[in-house]
């Protein structure tokens, strides 16, 4: 992995180094992503647990996902429709669920409302190339392919974990039952966009996500339960399609020189 961003460095180091001597243009410029999906539900239907565990039934009353994500970038313009790159990848996201659980104890029945919450953040860096399809006019279109290496960090409340350990251990609270997850992968895919240049200096850009192939490995182990044993699992993955979709809809502004 660190061989690999060396690389990545070293390119673009070699690449700006050269177009000191050339009368090429850089370009820096950022865009964003910000999300909030909230989705009710109606609180008079009660449904069997969701963990297929007898202990009670519950009414989900609503989630919420909110997510913010930022992409600074710096480049070099190779000729009038080819653009090469340096891009981080910087994001942070929460889901949060709020039900009702009812615990029937004849002839009463006893009802908890509780949350669960799971947070992540992410940081990708790699290069990135972009073809214009038609540099000359004011509004542009273009494609842009890229490599980066991603590293995803997460904490929530596994419900697999407590179907699997629930009477092994007793029921715990969701604290306790905080896992974490780390996933380092690499990433490579075409995402398209649109490009309205303001002037010679000054354009708004506006991305979405396209095709893409990820693999990696991912890791899971206890970051918060002292009533459980150490646990820890690692597996491989891999996964391709699109990813066109309200998270991958990207707002910029970048700067020309």
């Amino acid at each position: 992995m660190k061989k690999l961003l060396f690389v990545i460095v070293y390119i673009f180091v070699i690449q700006v180094v050269y177009a000191q001597k050339t009368d090429k243009n850089f370009v820096l410029g950022g865009s964003m992503n910000f999300l909030i999906q909230e989705n009710p539900t109606n609180a008079s239907d009660i449904i069997p647990n969701p963990l297929g565990i007898d202990f009670g039934l519950y009414t989900l009353l609503g989630s919420k996902y909110r997510s913010f994500s930022i992409k600074p970038y710096l480049a070099q313009e190779l000729n009038q429709h080819l653009l090469l790159g340096l891009q981080l990848d910087c994001s942070l996201a929460r889901y949060t669920e709020r039900y009702t659980q009812y615990f029937i104890d004849s002839p009463t029945i006893q009802t908890v409302e509780s949350e669960i919450k799971a947070n992540s953040t992410r940081i990708g860096v790699g290069v990135f190339s972009r073809y214009t399809l038609n540099p000359e006019n004011t509004f542009q279109l273009f494609i842009q392919p890229y490599l980066k290496y991603i590293h995803m960090n997460s904490r929530y409340p596994d419900l697999n974990f407590i179907e699997q350990y629930m009477y092994k251990y007793m029921y715990i609270g969701q604290d306790d039952l905080l896992l974490g997850n780390k996933r380092n992968s690499f990433e490579i895919g075409v995402g398209l966009g649109a490009m309205y240049c303001f002037n010679d200096r000054i354009r708004a850009t506006l991305t979405i996500g396209g095709i893409r192939y990820e693999r990696g490995i991912e890791k899971r182990s206890v970051v918060n339960g002292s009533s459980i044993p150490e646990f820890e699992e690692k597996e491989s993955f891999s996964s391709f399609g699109t990813n066109i979709n309200a998270a991958s809809v990207f707002f910029g502004i970048e700067f020309r020189w």
